[in-house]
């Protein structure tokens, strides 16, 4: 999808005067026909500004014509999302304040340019008016800008000074604000081309919280409120204390039932997917389960974050033994018309996913078709991070394997097993991944012999079940389906 279909998607939705601008129905003028018709192909998958096509029906890709089109078309476009009216959708009041904010800001930027000052000023006030209300430090400083020139040119020295000592206090906010947003964006790089744990960073989040809090004494407001709350249960997370993390969502929540102006079904759902994640963690499944049921009223067909809940959702119902609506989740997100607007590294999440649960049905023909070197090929995103899912996909390798017959692929992932285990596992032994990988190999040392296999892994089954268990999207060898119920299946095809 283009960044023009995009935006055609969203006037669609909420504009209101979109024919104000692309003049529908303009049939005494060809070029604004052309306009019309270059609009609805975008609907068709047709976008003149799409790198892959090879031609567009209006005009020959390339051509003067075509760039002159094109330019004329995209600007078209780009000013009928200023003219989207968002009254009628689910965001926070605060962030349809926000919206309105930023037209305010490029209206008076075009009155005071073209000599209408007074009227710019007056845009200005109501710009800082909203600013104080809801607390945006940036378009705050913005107003006082514009309304400073106008104290100083006007000779209102008093007026002018508070207006400076107003400017100092957005200043310090914003960089308050500023210094949070960062120490976030901290936390989360070390997750953006990696999967493993970083247990490390447990104690950078709560160093980022104490600051955060100081902050907060001079400057509260709720962007501050958001990132304290949102690192402090990652700092949790890092640490495997998931009660705790489900306490910091849980303040959070609370944080918006009593500031409703900031609240939204985005605000709400976050809040509902990471307790599914640490109900999970938990063996909590009840809860879960609720979670669940809040996600799917927050995130509705359509919603452009409802895939950032499917995954938590599709493992859900992995972790429950819901394998049938697993594979319904699955489908339904493939067919989302956003997914392939993910990242590779989420696109790469799925493709494991669907293997652990065509394993999980165990439908003969599902089994048969699967292609473990097509497998491969479609997972290489994560194969310089070894410590991530390369452990998933070694463990679903060896069961389609075995389910399979194929005796000449286990052998050869014999040595996968061996390497991996002790390169990157050595260093600890009690983990649930390093319990599951021993007995894999131990079943191939057995000859995959049932009644010799489960003797000889009856002291690791013992430890596993004692093994503290971790869900965890960003943890080695993810369990997409818990190892003491994968390990049933995978001895069942040995029996």
């Amino acid at each position: 999808m283009t960044y023009l279909q995009r935006i055609a998607e969203i006037v669609t939705e909420t504009g209101k005067n979109k024919v104000d601008v692309i003049h529908f129905g303009a049939l005494h003028n060809e070029e604004e026909n052309m306009h019309e018709q270059a609009y609805n192909l975008l609907f068709e998958g047709i976008a003149p500004d799409d790198k892959k096509r090879d031609n567009y029906p209006l005009y020959e890709m390339g051509s003067v014509a075509f760039r002159k089109f094109l330019s004329r078309f995209r600007r078209k476009v780009y000013n009928m999302l200023l003219l989207t009216d968002v009254s009628g959708t689910r965001i926070s009041p605060a962030l349809k304040a926000e919206i309105a904010c930023g037209r305010m800001v490029l209206m008076v930027r075009i009155l005071t340019v073209l000599y209408a000052r007074r009227a710019g000023v007056d845009m200005a006030k109501k710009i800082l008016r909203q600013s104080e209300k809801f607390i945006f430090p940036d378009f705050a400083l913005i107003s006082l800008k514009v309304l400073r020139k106008e104290m100083s040119e006007t000779g209102m020295k008093k007026e002018l000074a508070e207006m400076h000592k107003q400017t100092d206090f957005w200043m310090a906010q914003m960089m308050a604000e500023d210094k949070a947003n960062r120490y976030m964006e901290l936390i989360e790089v070390p997750f953006g081309r990696s999967i493993s744990q970083k247990p490390e960073l447990a104690q950078v989040a709560f160093d980022y919280v104490k600051k955060i809090e100081k902050d907060i004494e001079k400057h509260d407001s709720y962007t501050l409120q958001y990132y304290k709350h949102r690192i402090e249960a990652a700092g949790h997370e890092n640490a495997k204390e998931y009660r705790k993390c489900i306490k910091s969502w849980n303040a959070w929540k609370t944080y918006l039932e009593l500031n409703p102006d900031y609240a939204s079904d985005t605000r709400y759902g976050e809040v509902a997917i990471h307790k599914l994640n640490y109900y999970m963690h938990l063996h909590q499944y009840s809860s879960g389960r609720r979670c669940a049921e809040q996600c799917l009223k927050h995130f509705w067909p359509g919603n452009t974050t409802r895939l950032v809940f499917m995954e938590p959702y599709f493992l859900f119902n992995m972790q429950t033994g819901q394998y049938t609506k697993a594979a319904e989740i699955y489908a339904d997100t493939k067919k989302d018309k956003h997914f392939v607007e993910l990242h590779d590294t989420n696109k790469e999440k799925w493709v494991i996913f669907n293997a652990y649960n065509i394993y999980a049905l165990n439908e003969k023909s599902a089994i048969r078709k699967f292609d473990l070197k097509g497998f491969s090929k479609d997972t290489k995103v994560f194969s310089p991070d070894k410590k991530g899912f390369n452990a998933a996909k070694i463990i679903i390798g060896c069961c389609m394997l075995l389910r399979k017959g194929n005796t000449t692929g286990l052998i050869d992932l014999r040595w996968a097993l061996k390497e991996y285990r002790l390169r990157y596992l050595g260093t600890e032994p009690g983990s649930r991944v390093n319990v599951f990988f021993n007995m894999l190999y131990t079943a191939d040392l057995m000859g995959y012999d049932f009644e010799k296999t489960v003797a000889a892994t009856k002291d690791d089954l013992a430890l596993l079940k004692d093994a503290p268990y971790h869900y965890d999207g960003n943890m080695e060898g993810l369990e997409i389906i818990p190892f003491e119920t994968l390990w049933q299946m995978f001895i069942g095809d040995m029996k």
